[in-house]
């Protein structure tokens, strides 16, 4: 977790990444096994979990408790 990052934003990014990956796997392994109906609802349920992640970090960019990430990296020497 980066330095001004809240922990609700992490918490909603390891909830999101894992619902995300929980229904993109689900649907692709109905779909190997031809359940096309099952595969929709599966891959469909991908969108609520990425709707997550997009608004919790939109509200804490636009919050300002988020740090804005620049192009450069000024870390580095």
């Amino acid at each position: 977790m980066g330095p001004g990052v809240p922990p609700y934003v992490l918490g909603a990014r390891i909830v999101s990444i894992m619902g995300m990956s929980l229904s993109l796997s689900l649907g692709l392994l109905f779909l190997i096994g031809g359940w096309w109906l099952i595969c929709g609802i599966a891959l469909i349920a991908f969108l609520p979990s990425l709707g997550l992640l997009v608004f919790v970090e939109r509200y804490a960019q636009q919050a300002g408790l988020s740090p804005v990430e620049d192009s450069i990296d000024r870390d580095l020497p």
